[in-house]
């Protein structure tokens, strides 16, 4: 028989498993028209790296949102982004939109296409789980 985790017993501090060895993977953002990108980033390597992208991006979303000016609806789009280590878009899919435009939709991915990402830092690269960082980000339109 195998134990069964039980909150209730004084004995076990966390649960089972290699929480002190787990690496974060996933990191979120949020841009808003109108204001600056919004990042939530430790002050770590990999955290500079995000805030480096999360701006490359901010440059062309905001661009693009200035472009589309006369399109834009209130909504959000949110986004969930996989860089590889050489700084180029693995995958990009739609997490949500709600209110959001296709048309929105597909600027902001043409913006995300656009930012030039640097390669990852060695630094960066031995934080990763794997060889993907995956960023979730909201765009938001209001």
């Amino acid at each position: 028989r195998r134990p069964v985790y039980d909150p209730t017993q004084a004995d076990h501090a966390q649960p089972p498993g290699l929480r002190t060895t787990e690496r974060r993977t996933r990191s979120t953002g949020q841009f808003v028209i109108g204001r600056m990108p919004s990042c939530n980033v430790e002050a770590t390597p990999r955290g500079q790296y995000e805030e480096l992208v999360y701006r490359l991006i901010a440059a062309q979303w905001y661009f693009a949102c200035d472009q589309h000016r006369g399109d834009i609806i209130p909504g959000t789009l949110i986004i969930a982004i996989r860089l590889n280590t050489r700084g180029g878009v693995e995958s990009m899919n739609l997490v949500n939109r709600r209110g959001a435009s296709v048309s929105q939709q597909s600027f902001t991915f043409a913006a995300i296409r656009r930012a030039q990402f640097p390669q990852m830092p060695e630094a960066v690269v031995k934080t990763l789980v794997g060889n993907l960082m995956e960023l979730i980000i909201t765009f938001d339109f209001n």
